[in-house]
């Protein structure tokens, strides 16, 4: 018997990163290397994008630091293609550098090379920071509370740092957020393109999925089924350590 898969559309009012090479940010672009660090004063802006795109080696080891007018706010280092860290400034108990450093390993296979590159793309705002890869997938999120000082602060200027590693790469600073999608009328979702409403994953009873979503705006969720009495299926909407919810169909009326 084959097996019937269900399709989910995930959508919300910026919710989810779109692939980053999407033409509806505007972006300049910028090389940089070892010998010659960037040094960009940035537009204050409330979603910041960030794309680099480095070589597929492993000895690439490079950091973004992420300041503001007279301090430093933050920085994203990556060291490999699975493993980096997050320093906060003035957040925690202020004893790494003056401040608090979180070491953290990307999820699944990490960064991929994909046409002898890699893409790396970074969201920050005041209430998180994702690294994303170069489709748009979450690979980390680190959520911000009161406790983690200047990395709640809008950027304003932009440093690099590149270790072992004497190539060129490349950063993108996206200069505005793409516009949310203009809310829609029920009955005209169906006749939308999955394009125009979200990213879309096939889920099945034996290859169920697990999907980071950063907590912003309204959240949209579009499930796509075949015509059958026999389907069931349950949706869980978790928080960071636990569950929140889940909503339960389990026939074409319940």
């Amino acid at each position: 018997m084959g097996m019937n898969l269900v399709v989910l559309t995930v959508t919300a009012l910026g919710l989810l990163w779109p692939a980053v090479h999407s033409r509806s940010v505007r972006s300049e672009r910028h090389e940089f290397s070892m010998d010659d660090p960037l040094q960009l004063t940035l537009k204050s802006v409330k979603h910041e994008r960030y794309l680099v795109e480095l070589p597929c080696s492993p000895e690439v080891w490079f950091k973004i630091f992420l300041n503001g007018e007279n301090e430093q706010n933050m920085h994203i280092e990556l060291f490999g293609q699975t493993e980096g860290n997050i320093f906060c400034n003035k957040a925690g108990a202020m004893d790494w550098w003056g401040g608090e450093k979180t070491d953290f390993t990307l999820s699944g296979n990490g960064l991929q090379c994909r046409n002898s590159k890699i893409k790396v793309g970074i969201l920050k705002t005041s209430k998180h920071v994702a690294i994303l890869s170069g489709t748009g997938d979450i690979l980390y999120m680190q959520r911000f509370s009161s406790g983690d000082g200047n990395c709640r602060l809008r950027s304003e200027k932009l440093s690099t740092q590149v270790w072992e590693y004497s190539g060129t790469l490349s950063l993108q600073v996206g200069s505005r957020a793409p516009p949310p999608p203009t809310p829609r009328k029920r009955r005209d979702i169906a006749n939308l393109p999955s394009t125009d409403i979200g990213k879309m994953y096939e889920f099945s009873r034996y290859q169920p999925i697990t999907l980071g979503i950063l907590p912003q705006g309204e959240e949209k969720y579009e499930v796509h089924l075949p015509c059958s009495r026999e389907v069931w299926f349950k949706l869980f909407l978790n928080g960071d350590g636990e569950q929140n919810m889940h909503i339960e169909l389990f026939d074409k009326r319940r």
